[in-house]
C-alpha cells in the first residue's frame, strides 16, 4: 500500500513538471515567452492596392525596399487656400525596417498628389542609420522581468467620456505568456530622453502579453536592448 501511494505521488509530480514545461517554452527552458520576427514582405495590401503602390514609387524614382506596406487610400482634397493642390491624392502608409528589424515609432506616410510625390506633405526616417549589431543583449528572464515591473506605465487614458486612466496591474500578468520583437524605437520617445524627434533610433525589445490573440500590443513595455531600460507604452484614446 506505502509503495502505491508513493507511485501516484511521483506520477503526479511528473505530470505538473510536464504541465508546467509545456505552458513555460522559451529558449532558456523556464518562462513562457515567444519571440516575433516580423519580416518586411509581410504587406497589409495586396492585388491592385499593391500594384498601384509599386507604379506610383517607381514612378517618382521611390525604392520599395525596406517598407512594409500597411494600408493604400486615395481621397480628393479641397482646399480654399489660394496655391494650395485641390484634387485627387494617394495616401500610403508603411512601417520601416532597418537591418531587417521593424521601427515600432510610427509608420511613415508617402502623400502623392495625383501621382506625384510630395516631400512635405510626407514622413519617413531619414535620420542615422542604426549600426548593424541585431543582435539579442537581454535574456527572456530580463525582459519578463522587466514588462512586470514596467506594465502599470502603460495605462490607457482618454475615450468619449474621458474616463478615469485604466492602469494594468502586474499581479495580471504574473503567468501569462509574453510576445517580443526586436526592433527600433525613435530615440525621442525613450523616457528622460532629449534627442529631437526623427534623428535618431534605438534598438529596443517590444514586449506584450500573447494571453489574447484579439488583443494586439496592450499593455506595451518597451526594453532597450544594450542597457535594459525600460518604460510602459502609454495609449491615448481619442
Amino acid at each position: 500500500m506505502k509503495s502505491r501511494i508513493l507511485y501516484l505521488i511521483s506520477l503526479l509530480i511528473i505530470i505538473f513538471i510536464a504541465s508546467c514545461t509545456k505552458h513555460n517554452q522559451s529558449s532558456d527552458g523556464s518562462i513562457c515567452i515567444t519571440r516575433i520576427t516580423p519580416k518586411v514582405s509581410d504587406y497589409k495590401v495586396a492585388g491592385a492596392n499593391l500594384d498601384s503602390i509599386k507604379t506610383l514609387f517607381a514612378a517618382n524614382n521611390l525604392s520599395t525596399s525596406n517598407l512594409q506596406f500597411q494600408s493604400f487610400g486615395t481621397d480628393t482634397v479641397i482646399n480654399i487656400l489660394p496655391g494650395n493642390y485641390s484634387g485627387y491624392q494617394e495616401q500610403i502608409s508603411a512601417t520601416q525596417f532597418f537591418n531587417g528589424l521593424p521601427v515600432f515609432s510610427g509608420d511613415a506616410y508617402f502623400i502623392f498628389d495625383a501621382g506625384i510625390f510630395q516631400t512635405s506633405e510626407s514622413y519617413f526616417y531619414n535620420g542615422v542609420l542604426p549600426d548593424a549589431d541585431t543582435t539579442s543583449h537581454q535574456s527572456y528572464i530580463n525582459l519578463r522581468n522587466a514588462f512586470l515591473a514596467h506594465v502599470s506605465e502603460s495605462s490607457t487614458i482618454g475615450g468619449p467620456v474621458n474616463s478615469k486612466p485604466f492602469i494594468p496591474s502586474a499581479s495580471t500578468y504574473i503567468n501569462a505568456c509574453l510576445d517580443v520583437t526586436l526592433g527600433y524605437i525613435d530615440a525621442s520617445r525613450i523616457t528622460g530622453s532629449n534627442v529631437a524627434y526623427g534623428k535618431q533610433l534605438i534598438k529596443v525589445w517590444s514586449v506584450t502579453p500573447s494571453i489574447n490573440s484579439a488583443i494586439n500590443y496592450y499593455p506595451l513595455v518597451y526594453v532597450e536592448d544594450n542597457n535594459g531600460l525600460a518604460w510602459g507604452n502609454a495609449f491615448v484614446i481619442p
